[in-house]
């Protein structure tokens, strides 16, 4: 068991993968850089987020439509990512992000995840 020095919480390590070789990363840590890289992106909704959960990539890895136009899934269904959603304002859409200890996804979705739309791709 790890105990966080700032709040002073249990907190077991977990492993993500950095290309083949595993790290470990204290994930509350990791949490907060992610949080505060999601903060500075300039989307107003995205402040909202103060608390991310961890689901897996096959659950969240949308098709969605990239900048140059075509449609892909980014994420890699077998990782485990750091991920939240929030609605944006005035409309019917919502952002949604994943992260590992590398890079950040943004992403505006309809309803159950449909005409996804990657917004940002950036790293950490």
């Amino acid at each position: 068991m790890l105990v966080h020095e700032q709040s002073g919480r249990h907190q077991e390590l977990s492993i993500y993968k950095t290309n083949q070789y595993p790290v470990k990363e204290d994930p509350i840590l990791m949490q907060e850089k992610i949080i505060e890289r999601l903060h500075s992106l300039g989307i107003s909704e995205l402040n909202e987020i103060n608390s991310l959960n961890e689901l897996s990539g096959e659950y969240i890895n949308l098709e969605c439509r990239l900048p140059n136009g075509s449609t892909a899934k980014i994420l890699d269904n077998s990782k485990k990512y750091f991920a939240n959603q929030v609605e944006k304002k005035d409309s019917d859409r919502c952002y949604g992000i994943a992260a590992d200890n590398q890079q950040l996804a943004v992403y505006e979705y309809g309803c159950n995840g449909t005409e996804a739309v990657l917004i940002a791709w950036v790293s950490l």
